[in-house]
């Protein structure tokens, strides 16, 4: 039966390494934030905890498809920019223009090949897409939406993003072109946060209130919409920022179940309860190593 558990019992049993099935990890890498800044861990939840960033002002981090780059927010003043650094140091570099006025440079996103990053910019209570070469070179590119899009992911193909518009859930070509497709979870209401592309690109992750109301649960379904089905969640908390394993067998998510953030892993094809990974820690992203 799921517990629940005091904060002290939580950190102690993050320190323990997560039987995901094989014995521990699935030897992956996670980034997550914790008090402000952005770390990274060995997803068997134990092992190569690393502090990125000590600036106590970055959140939203995206690992790169090789787990070697995080990219993340980082707040200036009243607003927020995009940078990116090596997992093993270095300098960090700016990838979104100074971004000011309030204006908030937000949740960046990897292309599959590790080339590109999608983020959005929110002004004035609209937000755009905008997508930028992950060396830097170059200026973001702004991609023309319909309506305000945000937190948006790209396709495996990398020909299309998904993004929360609107009007729901949808994706629209990477390159600006042509209209926006809406997605909508066959039988279950519009998709109005954050959904990810699995690494393949044939499903989406998701998070919405389960059929009865209440909290928002981790949900899975294919990248048109059909077959949407709930993944086990927290007993009584809000799981939200669904990040999907590298390999594509487990959705990551945060929750605040017991009244403090942590991360949690459920299985995406076995009926059974999520495992504890990360105590003390939100916004996960999940990569290879």
């Amino acid at each position: 039966m799921f517990r629940r558990f005091s904060l002290s019992l939580l950190l102690l049993a993050a320190c323990e390494p997560k039987d995901l099935g094989g014995g521990g990890g699935i030897g992956g890498r996670i980034a997550f934030s914790r008090g402000g800044d952005v770390w990274v861990i060995n997803d068997d939840g134990a092992s190569g905890e690393t502090r990125i960033t000590t600036t106590s002002n970055t959140q939203q981090p995206a690992l790169s498809p090789n787990g070697q780059t995080v990219a993340y927010a980082q707040t200036s003043g009243n607003g927020s920019d995009i940078w990116a650094t090596s997992v093993s140091g270095g300098t960090p570099r700016q990838l979104s223009a100074a971004q000011t006025n309030g204006d908030r440079a937000e949740a960046p996103a990897w292309s599959r090949d590790g080339s590109q990053l999608v983020f959005h910019v929110t002004s004035g209570g609209n937000a755009q897409l905008f997508i930028v070469n992950a060396d830097g070179s170059g200026s973001p590119r702004l991609i023309t939406t319909p309506t305000s899009a945000s937190f948006p992911s790209f396709s495996a193909d990398g020909a299309r993003l998904l993004a929360v518009f609107t009007s729901g859930l949808g994706t629209v070509p990477a390159d600006g072109s042509g209209q926006l497709t809406p997605i909508t979870p066959s039988g279950l209401g519009q998709v109005l946060s954050r959904a990810v592309f699995s690494p393949n690109g044939a499903r989406i992750a998701f998070s919405l209130p389960s059929s009865g109301g209440g909290h928002p649960r981790p949900f899975v379904m294919n990248a048109d919409g059909s077959s949407p089905h709930q993944l086990r969640g927290t007993p009584d908390g809000d799981d939200t920022w669904p990040s999907w394993s590298f390999d594509g067998s487990f959705v990551a998510f945060q929750s605040n179940s017991g009244g403090t953030d942590n991360i949690y892993a459920a299985s995406v094809d076995k009926d059974e309860d999520p495992k504890l990974l990360i105590g003390d820690g939100k916004t996960p992203s999940w990569s290879a190593r």
